[in-house]
């Protein structure tokens, strides 16, 4: 499944990878921070669409992020490769943007925030 919201294409982790990693607002609470997740269903709620996310799961206590120097121009981060158990259900307003996640190791990913300007 995928869906198009003011020209960004979303989709979900089987149908595309790349386009269903994404950082969201938790809870819909923009007063937190965003958080990397992974779509894994589209689905609508009469006029509007959601998203069923997983979130990516932290890094392990003590994990260092070689990125954290060079965080305003280049904001990687260090997570686990593993996501939540938990689906949390996301509107297409509480969507920050897109994240490139690369491997690092067996157990951690890099997660790069793509924000459009």
């Amino acid at each position: 499944a995928y869906l198009r919201v003011e020209g960004v294409m979303y989709s979900t982790a089987r149908q595309h990878t790349r386009n269903s990693l994404i950082f969201f607002y938790p809870q819909g609470n923009k007063l937190l921070a965003p958080v990397p997740g992974c779509i894994q269903y589209i689905y609508s709620t009469g006029n509007s669409a959601k998203f069923a996310v997983k979130h990516q799961l932290r890094a392990p206590d003590g994990t260092k992020n070689p990125f954290d120097k060079w965080k305003v121009d280049y904001p990687a981060a260090i997570y686990s490769r593993s996501l939540a158990s938990e689906l949390e259900d996301v509107g297409t307003e509480d969507i920050y943007c897109h994240f490139a996640r690369c491997p690092l190791s067996a157990e951690l990913v890099i997660v790069l925030p793509l924000v459009q300007v």
